[in-house]
């Protein structure tokens, strides 16, 4: 399809190609170069819009334009990368001068609508040129599903149609028509050969054939009485092609799936608007995955290390574990996420971004100010009328939408407050009380709002909807309403699209008893203690099923028909997710209005975490599950009005460590919306109502259920809802006063307690460690946010299901939630034995614990209380650890004698291990038989003895674990050999010497027991000087070391640990599936750096080699190249020849440790030839 002469040179002036990115288009329109060298950042969304407005006067000609509404179809275009054509432009990519590889890209069109919805705009023109194109010459006319008499008769269509633009729909297909001239001998330039060789097998008859036959069809299409317009043809084109074709603009992956069975190559692709016969939604191969309406969030994990080349996408889904896909680009991967977010944004929620790293600055902007999509004004003003008539108060409205027209651009629609009697007398000039603006964004801290010939400029989108709202009253906002934009109409679905999920088994089992029922016919009641008074619950039994019988205890008829409505709404959410919500099975006929539903074996949430004391982690995932069920009501627009922990029923999970949730009935909560905010009913519900609610009772919205979600949270926290007596309210105060006066619940006691530093603060240690205290922070920041008083300043529940992504991370990382729970897990590392009679939360004391510590370590367990330590004089702090000076008794000294006799205490330096995470039992094990050390050259482990996990004010976490050891007097080697600077004199040398080889002496010791230190630095080396002045070295620092296993002389550590790389042997900086071999081997290779540090003045090797920056496999690279840290002029050549010994880079050729105390002993005994030159 070319385009004709009087477009042949729409280009822009031509600029350099590493100034400018090429645009190819459809249908023979001339490309299109775009700089990339202007002020602006040009992201691919703003090349959408360049790439519009330029087609716009080409595809439709001059006097259509102001109807053309470009901004309304830009969700449905794309950038893709030439020739291959497989990797999709996220929107928000920034191009760049000189940065694009092939800089050329074609524009198509995306995302197409179901075949029956092709109109005269846009988006259709330009895809029945993409189509042609596609179909004539490219990979559409050659799909094997396109079949060769399907493919015949669209031939005919489309050599019918002209090749010059534009393409006018409305032009009648007549004897005037003129068509493509095409001769017999010609004709096949037009299409493909693959094309032509299924029509053309003998060149000379064929062509003849195929040629008079289509020139006889384009003829009758000419002589059809009435003429038809050239949109008939065009449209029916279309529409047979997609219907031959379904899978079209339906974009196919070939990824890594990681499912139950583990990691399998499969082909991932969309299938939508049922034209293949097929489920719609989200497809691996054959097998049906979800629908587009169970994805929440889609979130894109870079690989995390050099090794791993794969990009992560893990797809959040209702109710089920996420879907995991990793692909070996990262251009596919975003692909891939654009594509599900594109179709999500036109066929479920247009105001909805799934992706935040994809997140475009647009999608940002409009989040943040509220907006519909591109709406008409039409839509605008009905919207705000609808609002008005469900309003009982004198208020106006406003609302702001994307422009139909101009990129960028918004519309502020506003309704005028009124009284009830001009809402009556004026309705006739309603129009009248309308008013719009346009709003600007100017950059990304400016907005300007034109209005009535006034411009005023906001620094942000919150004052820019501040001031409407005082001006206006308050905003209509999109998530409250299905139809977000007017181009929803274009992608219009049926309506079981989302429709229910539930399997063919649980259809037979509701069939089987849709008949009513009679009580007779229930067996085995129990009554089931509830708070509710209007209600009686009962455990009963239908034939063999084991259900729950509701009854309703009023015979009063608004009751009841409040009660009916209820369980309509739950029977309409459970079609649409069976697995979010309790299961109604029927009627039953009894006097009292009384229904079947699913059995529920562990009550209600509240009732849960009250009885049962979940963990941190266990309350976010509930939180989580509740978003969740959240975001399925919003998305059908069936809101609950009544939520709260008790209205969310627990049942058991497929991981035993978690539960599983569904939310029930709301009850009789629609009649209490009839009555007054002071009924009983109400009252006790208020924390529960939004402060819009608490005027109207019946506006239930999106931002209300928020509202309700951040009170549920806070139920969650306080594990009660009986708010009313956790503020000691009086007898003439009420929730609601105490409310309309604080605006918000108070913040729980528990959270505003500093952290505990002694047994003496917390004798049961039942206060929480400082990680599960900044979970439950983040949480109670959460339901703030939702309780903002503006409706509109409430998360979104996408934000909040974000927001609990981040927070499920943080809470699964906990260990232990209390400092009873972190002690009792360092009990259990070290190998104290869980007690019969211990149940969690009611078991163990704090003083029972310690018992056990002294009974399993003996004389090796020191109680806090016979420590001295105020966390003031820290000694030094290394890779894993701190140490601080303190003292310590004996556990038999008498009290009394403590303050008059100060030799009672002994000083000491007391070791703190930072966080260990999963290494935690076998470093214990090693610390346990580090306190049966003994040797002159090994630091002496004294004591072991439990401490805070936040010192002082330390920010670091701290293993509870205390080390108390012997105290060094002179520091480490490191600082030391800074005091003795250059070794210029043999008398310095060998003082040296003598401290290597006590280090030395120390690692034979070390190595016979089977350990491996891993850390063996200068920094590791205490020095003490003894009365007679002399200085003996002691290998310090077990934080890192791990006793070898049986047969093996390697210990396999995680590539993730906390590494100082430049003391690391080679061997370790090699990450092999994930994991490192660590060996006395290596221990030698750190020894030669350590005599390199002990040499040059305590000159550490990361500021020698000046790579600060360097990672493990680059360090490696450099060691295999044979590079290794310098010789300085202090060192002598047999010094270095040392170090160089042990830093081979075979292990086996490493001196052992006994080889190096015999060649120190040979290097002292004439140390004057040590002395450099």
């Amino acid at each position: 399809m070319a385009a004709n002469n009087s477009h042949s040179n729409t280009n822009n002036n031509i600029v350099s190609a590493d100034e400018s990115i090429l645009i190819h288009f459809c249908g023979g329109i001339p490309s299109k170069q775009v700089p990339t060298n202007i002020d602006t950042i040009l992201t691919c969304e703003k090349v959408l819009e360049i790439c519009i407005n330029y087609i716009q006067y080409i595809v439709y000609g001059r006097e259509k334009i102001g109807q053309i509404y470009g901004q309304k179809y830009l969700p449905t275009f794309g950038l893709v990368a030439c020739p291959e054509e497989v990797i999709w432009i996220p929107l928000n990519h920034i191009f760049k001068k000189n940065t694009e590889k092939e800089r050329k890209y074609k524009l198509r069109v995306r995302f197409r609508p179901p075949a029956d919805q092709f109109h005269d705009n846009i988006m259709c023109e330009y895809l029945f040129l993409q189509t042609m194109d596609d179909f004539l010459m490219g990979p559409l006319g050659k799909d094997p599903e396109l079949e060769s008499k399907t493919l015949f008769g669209l031939l005919q269509i489309a050599f019918m149609i002209p090749t010059t633009l534009p393409l006018n729909s409305a032009t009648l297909v007549d004897e005037k028509f003129k068509s493509r001239n095409f001769k017999v001998w010609n004709f096949t330039k037009f299409i493909s050969r693959e094309v032509a060789r299924r029509f053309i097998s003998q060149p000379l008859v064929d062509h003849f054939w195929v040629y008079k036959t289509i020139k006889e069809r384009i003829h009758k299409y000419k002589r059809h009485s009435p003429p038809v317009p050239l949109g008939y043809y065009k449209k029916e084109l279309y529409r047979l092609l997609m219907e031959a074709v379904p899978k079209y603009c339906f974009e196919e992956y070939r990824v890594s799936t990681v499912t139950v069975k583990g990691i399998e190559m499969s082909s991932v692709n969309l299938c939508l608007y049922k034209e293949n016969g097929m489920l719609d939604g989200l497809y691996y191969g054959e097998q049906y995955q979800c629908s587009l309406k169970d994805i929440y969030t889609i979130k894109l994990n870079k690989p995390k290390d050099l090794s791993d080349k794969k990009w992560q996408v893990m797809i959040d889904v209702c109710n089920g574990p996420p879907k995991i896909l990793l692909f070996e680009e990262e251009g596919l991967a975003e692909s891939f996420i654009t594509m599900i977010q594109g179709y999500f944004k036109l066929c479920v929620r247009y105001d909805t971004c799934l992706c935040r790293e994809l997140q475009t600055t647009g999608s940002r902007i409009s989040t943040e100010l509220k907006s519909f999509g591109p709406i008409g004004r039409h839509t605008a003003e009905s919207y705000l009328e609808d609002s008005l008539s469900v309003t009982e108060t004198t208020i106006g409205w406003f609302l702001i939408h994307e422009s139909l027209t101009n990129f960028g651009q918004y519309e502020a629609v506003c309704r005028f407050k009124i009284n009830q009697s001009e809402r009556q007398s004026d309705s006739m000039n309603a129009k009248k009380l309308i008013k719009s603006g346009i709003i600007e964004y100017l950059d990304a801290t400016e907005f300007r709002l034109k209005m009535d010939g006034i411009e005023k400029t906001f620094g942000n989108c919150i004052e820019l909807r501040r001031h409407l709202t005082n001006e206006f009253g308050q905003q209509v906002c999109p998530r409250n309403l299905s139809r977000v934009a007017d181009i929803h109409d274009d992608f219009q679905v049926e309506e079981d699209y989302y429709g229910c999920d539930t399997s063919q088994e649980d259809v037979k089992s509701t069939v089987s008893i849709s008949l009513p029922i009679i009580k007779d016919d229930l067996t085995d009641m129990i009554l089931i203690p509830d708070k509710n008074p209007l209600v009686l619950k009962y455990e009963v039994y239908f034939k063999t099923e084991k259900m729950m019988l509701v009854e309703l205890q009023s015979e009063e008829g608004a009751y009841a028909k409040s009660f009916r409505e209820g369980f309509e709404k739950l029977i309409k959410w459970y079609r649409i997710k069976d697995s979010c919500f309790l299961k109604f099975y029927n009627l039953v006929l009894d006097p009292q209005f009384s229904v079947l539903m699913e059995y529920v074996p562990d009550k209600d949430v509240l009732t849960y975490v009250c009885n049962k004391s979940p963990t941190v982690a266990q309350m976010v995932h509930i939180m989580d599950q509740i978003i969740k069920i959240l975001i399925i009501t919003e998305r059908a627009k069936i809101f609950h009005g009544n939520l709260r922990l008790r209205k969310f029923m627990v049942f058991p999970s497929q991981n035993a460590d978690f539960v599983t949730i569904k939310l029930g009935d709301p009850g009789i909560s629609s009649y209490f919306d009839t009555l007054s905010l002071e009924y009983k009913g109400n009252v006790e519900r208020t924390p529960w109502l939004s402060p819009e609610r608490r005027t109207n009772l019946r506006k239930i919205t999106s931002e209300s259920e928020v509202y309700a979600v951040g009170t549920t949270f806070c139920e969650l926290l306080y594990r009660n809802d009986q708010f009313h007596e956790l503020l000691n309210l009086g007898t003439n105060q009420n929730i609601q006063t105490y409310l309309d006066k604080n605006k918000q619940l108070p913040q729980p006691a528990f959270l505003a307690e500093s952290c505990v530093e002694s047994i003496t603060d917390d004798p049961e240690g039942k206060s929480y460690v400082p990680e599960a205290k900044d979970v439950l922070n983040i949480v109670w920041k959460i339901c703030l946010r939702c309780w903002a008083e503006d409706e509109t300043d409430r998360p979104t529940t996408t934000d909040l299901l974000n927001d609990m992504k981040e927070l499920k991370d943080k809470a699964d990382a906990i260990e232990a939630d209390t400092i009873f729970e972190t002690i009792q897990n360092v009990a259990y590392d070290i190998g104290i034995p869980k007690q019969k009679n211990e149940r969690k939360g009611n078991g163990q004391k704090r003083a029972e614990l310690t018992k056990l510590f002294h009974k399993h370590l003996q004389n090796k367990y020191l109680a806090e209380s016979c420590i001295d330590l105020n966390y003031i004089k820290k000694m030094g702090s290394g890779h894993f650890g701190s140490v601080w000076e303190g003292r310590v008794r004996a556990p038999e000294t008498d009290l009394q004698q403590l303050d008059k006799n100060a030799n009672l205490w002994t000083t000491v330096a007391v070791k703190r291990i930072k966080h260990l995470g999963s290494d935690r039992r076998s470093l214990y094990k090693e610390v346990v038989t580090a306190c049966e050390l003994d040797h002159p050259n090994i630091v002496k482990l004294f004591y072991l003895s439990i401490g805070p996990i936040n010192p002082g004010k330390e920010k670091d976490r701290y293993d509870p674990l205390m080390l108390i050891m012997e105290l060094m007097n002179q520091g480490s080697l490191s600082s030391y050999a800074k005091k003795l600077g250059n070794l210029h004199s043999p008398e310095l040398v060998s003082h040296m010497l003598r401290i290597l080889l006590d280090v030395a002496v120390g690692m034979v010791y070390l190595s016979g027991k089977g350990m491996v230190h891993r850390d063996l630095a200068a920094r590791n080396i205490l020095l003490t000087k003894d009365e007679d002045g002399k200085i003996t070295a002691k290998v310090s620092d077990f934080g890192l070391a791990r006793m070898t296993e049986d047969n093996y002389r390697f210990y396999r550590g995680k590539a993730s640990e906390e590494l100082p790389l430049f003391c690391m042997p080679p061997e370790c900086l090699a990450i092999d599936e994930l994991t490192s071999k660590f060996s006395s081997q290596g221990d030698v290779w750190s020894f030669g750096t350590l005599i390199w540090e002990a040499f040059s003045n305590g000159d550490t090797p990361r500021s020698a080699l000046n790579l600060p920056k360097i990672d493990g496999l680059e360090l490696l690279e450099k060691y295999k190249n044979k590079y290794r840290l310098p010789k300085n002029i202090f060192m002598s050549q047999a010094v270095y020849g040392l170090m160089e010994k042990c830093w081979n880079m075979e292990q086996r050729l490493r001196p052992p440790f006994v080889d190096l105390v015999q060649i120190l002993n040979r290097f002292l005994q004439d140390p004057q030839t040590l002395l450099y030159v």
